[in-house]
């Protein structure tokens, strides 16, 4: 019984931690960050968005938002998902060119804190 007890005490403890890591994102900065980026900011659509910490050049801890946006062009046309980045305590983003190079700045910043562009 007192096993069932904590199993099931731990299951509860889990699905909260879920749900408050995933509710703990706050998306209006980050909108706001993005949509100065894009030619529609309205039309953005964010997704996948994971929090981080990770060392900045200089070594310092950087809590970071990683995700995607997809969002209209000129043409009205949605273009895609593409990779971002958002630091939290500068509240600036950088949406990565998925055409540019290995040595685009942004792809580089992106992977040093969110791994792999997808």
């Amino acid at each position: 019984m007192r096993l069932f007890t904590l199993l099931a005490a731990f299951a509860a403890l889990a699905a909260s931690s879920a749900t408050l890591a995933a509710g703990a994102i706050d998306q209006k900065p980050i909108r706001a960050a993005i949509g100065e980026k894009l030619k529609d900011p309205y039309s953005a659509v964010l997704s996948d968005m994971v929090r981080r910490t990770a060392p900045n050049a200089k070594g310092v801890p950087t809590d970071v938002v990683c995700g995607l946006v997809n969002a209209k062009n000129s043409f009205g046309g949605y273009v895609g998902p593409r990779p971002f980045i958002y630091f939290i305590s500068q509240r600036e983003a950088h949406i990565v060119d998925v055409s540019a190079g290995p040595n685009d700045l942004d792809r580089m910043i992106y992977q040093n804190f969110c791994g792999a562009t997808r």
